[in-house]
């Protein structure tokens, strides 16, 4: 067995390096507890933590109806995403397309809002539209947009959970991602 000349030698850098990498670790670990900020428990404070300031929405509180369901355990989220694509040159030819998608979401906290402890309830719809951008302009079936899904409306999630003891046991079934969808022509 042959060793290459100067092996030994790379061996013996590489090993002083983590020596002086582990030797500047535990130096900084070392000031760090002596020097570093108090411990959790000095830190602790009796009085309670100053109040968080109320979260904004982009449509308000709708004149005080949206903070009125939110604590009676209902609340409602919408979401709205928007493309513009364009194909200037190559493909089957130019062309511009608009594409959006709309997410309507339900929470309903059933302990705020029927006394049932440790339920909840979340709905989630899916719907979008705009033409299909990609076999229209560029005649491929990879779809450019993760938005691309022509008009359709469809429900992306239902599901029920509840909870128990004290939050130790939680039940709730699989996601559902695609469990009914409606096109505009009447197919799935």
């Amino acid at each position: 067995m042959q060793i290459a000349p100067g092996a030994g030698d790379m061996g013996a850098i590489a090993g002083r390096r983590w020596a002086w990498t582990f030797v500047f670790a535990a130096l900084y670990l070392g000031l760090a507890a002596c020097c570093g900020p108090p411990a959790w428990a000095q830190a602790h404070r009796s009085e309670p933590a100053p109040a968080s300031p109320p979260t904004t929405t982009l449509t308000g509180d709708w004149g005080g109806l949206r903070s009125y369901l939110d604590n009676n355990g209902i609340t409602f989220t919408f979401n709205y995403t928007n493309d513009f694509l364009a194909n200037v040159r190559g493909g089957i030819g130019p062309g511009a397309v608009a594409i959006g998608v709309f997410q309507p979401q339900l929470d309903l906290d059933l302990q705020k809002l029927l006394g049932w402890e440790g339920g909840k309830f979340h709905t989630h719809g899916l719907i979008t539209h705009g033409p299909l951008f990609s076999p229209t302009y560029l005649n491929n079936i990879l779809a450019v947009s993760n938005l691309e899904a022509g008009p359709v409306a469809r429900l992306y999630s239902f599901w029920y959970e509840q909870n128990a003891f004290n939050d130790r046991l939680s039940v709730a079934p699989a996601s559902c991602r695609r469990i009914a969808s409606f096109s505009r022509a009447g197919r799935p």
